[in-house]
């Protein structure tokens, strides 16, 4: 099978990451696969040329002929499914697919925002007519979908992340006698990410540790663009008000991540909407206790009080909860938890699992059929169905 990969970029992004992993994997099961990007960034480009997949990037400054240079480059190419990531790639894609096409059209949405297909962009989701599949990363996206445009229950499929495992793997427990103990975080200084709120909530929970020093390593692109640069400004002085200035580490993009989770005791993600993150997913497949905001599938990812904790990412008074729960278990049951952590990481990613369902759902496109796969994994958290019905916050 031909199968052509869409998205914006090359560069560093999750979804970027995920494509990127997916596409490597169906070329070493024999498939063709190729990718069409229109912006310029190199990060995962050396990956595909090691795997024997080619790269084309067209570029343009102007929107309209942007479009018109992606529609041609997929029209032009001999090939059977074209499998886009992220937003205005599948918009880009679904036109190009007009009035008529000669390949499968499998898109993918990534990012669960409450709300966001029934107030802002409902003309997106019914653009989805134009493809043959749409595969969502969280059941929590998926159920936004097909509440927001219920003509495509049927043809929405939810497959995890695939996820390297034997790359994300345990390394040695940290101990620490110093009375630190570290957590890390990793995403892009954005809104969407919850930093400010995470600042105010780290001088609560320092207050209650008494006699422990909890340092949080925030490693995230963008601070040195806008909007990132102001966020960046935002948490700095967020954190000097808190009076933790000296427990706070924000630094750039971090390129070896598997050495950063090693490296600590937890990771902390407070986000107040996501997809199916993949730190999350890659922290706890290292072995590393996740502590999360409960939304969209946190419940699956997170065992809640057993391979980490869960908290509600609007409420600083959860979060440092979380921080203080977590601070004050021994070293055993630290261990403990990165074992369950581990354990439900080799459940949920597990890789055969995941390229049967992209394989089923790309052939039956290609074939302009219906899928008919199953979703991946087949449990449905709370966490899920409460976001999928929130409104924007």
């Amino acid at each position: 099978m031909h199968i052509t990969c869409l998205i914006d970029n090359l560069g560093s992004g999750g979804a970027q990451r995920q494509l990127g992993a997916v596409a490597v994997a169906l070329a070493r099961l024999g498939h063709e696969v190729d990718f069409v990007a229109y912006h310029d960034g190199g990060f995962y480009r050396s990956q595909f040329e090691q795997a024997g997949i080619t790269v084309r990037v067209v570029q343009s400054g102007n929107p309209l002929r942007r479009i018109l240079m992606v529609r041609s480059a997929l029209r032009a190419a001999a090939t059977d499914v074209v499998l886009a990531y992220l937003p205005q790639p599948c918009l880009y894609a679904e036109l190009a697919a007009l009035p008529s096409r000669r390949w499968g059209l499998v898109v993918s949405e990534r990012n669960a925002e409450p709300g966001a297909g029934r107030n802002r962009f409902p003309w997106r989701q019914a653009m989805h007519r134009v493809a043959d599949a749409v595969v969502t990363n969280s059941h929590c996206n998926r159920l936004m979908i097909e509440a927001c445009a219920p003509f495509m229950r049927g043809r929405v499929t939810t497959i995890y992340n695939l996820l390297d495992l034997d790359r994300f793997t345990p390394g040695a427990s940290r101990r620490a006698d110093d009375g630190s103990v570290v957590f890390s975080a990793v995403g892009t200084y954005a809104l969407r990410k919850n930093p400010v709120r995470l600042m105010t909530a780290w001088g609560m929970a320092a207050k209650r540790l008494p006699g422990k020093r909890p340092l949080l390593r925030w490693r995230g692109g963008q601070s040195d663009i806008e909007p990132g640069r102001t966020i960046k400004a935002q948490m700095v002085a967020a954190a000097a008000e808190a009076g933790v200035t000296d427990m706070v580490d924000l630094g750039g993009e971090c390129k070896d991540v598997v050495d950063l989770y090693r490296s600590s005791d937890a990771v902390i993600l407070p986000s107040i909407h996501e997809g199916l993150p993949n730190v999350v997913c890659e922290a706890s497949a290292c072995g590393v206790p996740v502590l999360t905001s409960n939304v969209s599938d946190a419940g699956n990812l997170v065992l809640d009080g057993r391979s980490g904790y869960l908290f509600d990412p609007m409420s600083c008074e959860s979060i440092a909860d979380a921080v203080v729960r977590f601070a004050g278990l021994g070293s055993d049951e630290r261990a403990a938890m990165g074992v369950e952590a581990r354990r439900n990481s080799e459940r949920l990613h597990d890789a055969d699992q995941i390229l049967q369902a992209y394989e089923a759902v790309l052939e039956s496109a290609a074939a302009r059929r219906l899928p008919s796969v199953g979703h991946w994994v087949s449990d449905v958290p709370e966490s899920a169905v409460r976001t999928a019905l929130a409104e924007a916050p």
